[in-house]
């Protein structure tokens, strides 16, 4: 398998740094996939798996911070998109006490925090419902991210001598 996902990299002319941060940009695989594709799959090192995963974490993260108000209110309108955004609000809401009672480092806590439903997008749309401002908010998330890396790193080579 790990042939194949590199041929069609190689046959569709996507560089593996290219594949690795597209991975860890997606709202959901984030630095959890990216960093195991780059590692296992693609066989980065990890140092190479680590700055493109946090470089492609990182990207959406400002833009998000600063259009979330505009967009949740342009997306609420339409018809089907208005539901999912809604279960990711109260998804992101019930994840919020955290950041409520220590801000900052709740955020970076939770975004660095390998489970599922945290990371970068969650952080982003946590900080939205609290009210954190950007200064505050995107710090946090970045460092998060950095963290994040690290364990998943340190996970996934865990898993590679396991194996």
């Amino acid at each position: 398998m790990t042939e194949a996902i590199q041929q069609w990299l190689t046959n569709h002319g996507i560089a593996p740094a290219w594949a690795v941060m597209l991975v860890a940009a997606t709202p959901v695989l984030e630095l959890r996939g990216a960093i195991p594709l780059a590692m296992v799959t693609l066989g980065q090192t990890p140092w190479q798996a680590l700055g493109w995963s946090i470089l492609g974490n990182s990207l959406p993260v400002i833009p998000t911070l600063l259009m979330l108000e505009h967009l949740h209110h342009r997306l609420m309108r339409l018809p089907g998109v208005n539901r999912l955004l809604a279960w990711s609000l109260r998804h992101a809401q019930s994840r919020a006490a955290l950041v409520e009672r220590f801000e900052a480092l709740g955020l970076c806590l939770f975004v660095a925090a390998p489970f599922p439903g945290t990371g970068a997008w969650t952080g982003c749309l946590v900080a939205y419902l609290v009210r954190l401002p950007l200064r505050r908010s995107a710090p946090a998330i970045m460092i998060g991210v950095v963290l994040a890396g690290c364990i998943m790193v340190g996970l996934t080579m865990g898993g590679m001598a396991l194996l």
